[in-house]
């Protein structure tokens, strides 16, 4: 694909189709449009992308995907939200949140504290049956 990528920006106005530029290479027509209208993302750009990522979700230990990728695109950088937590998880960089431990009764009352119905009931009936 690079080679077909350089042989555009050489020869912008030479007359060529998909088709023979893909049986030159021995790739289909449909795959030749795809690889060409996809933007190439270089490996310095990938590389600048996880350090920025980096940066951000150790300064923020708490952000998941979605706040980081909107904090980049604060910072100007367009990308893709599933872009973002796919490098998340290859750097092992998801937050894993600790939930509040929720009290769910208030024993602390002066009122009387009723027994539990059910034990009491168990234990009567292994004393009868027993």
């Amino acid at each position: 694909m690079e080679l077909l990528r350089q042989h555009l920006e050489e020869r912008p106005t030479a007359e060529r189709s998909p088709t023979q530029l893909g049986e030159a290479v021995g790739l289909s027509r449909a795959t030749i449009w795809r690889q060409l209208r996809q933007p190439s993302t270089s490996h310095e750009d990938e590389l600048e992308l996880r350090s920025q990522i980096q940066t951000i979700a150790l300064e923020m230990r708490s952000y998941g995907y979605r706040p980081i990728t909107a904090e980049l695109h604060r910072r100007g950088v367009k990308v893709n939200h599933k872009r973002v937590l796919r490098l998340l998880r290859e750097d092992n960089l998801l937050c894993l949140r600790q939930r509040a431990f929720v009290r769910t009764t208030d024993s602390r009352h002066n009122l009387m504290v009723y027994p539990n119905r059910r034990v009491i009931c168990r234990f009567q009936t292994s004393i009868n049956s027993g």
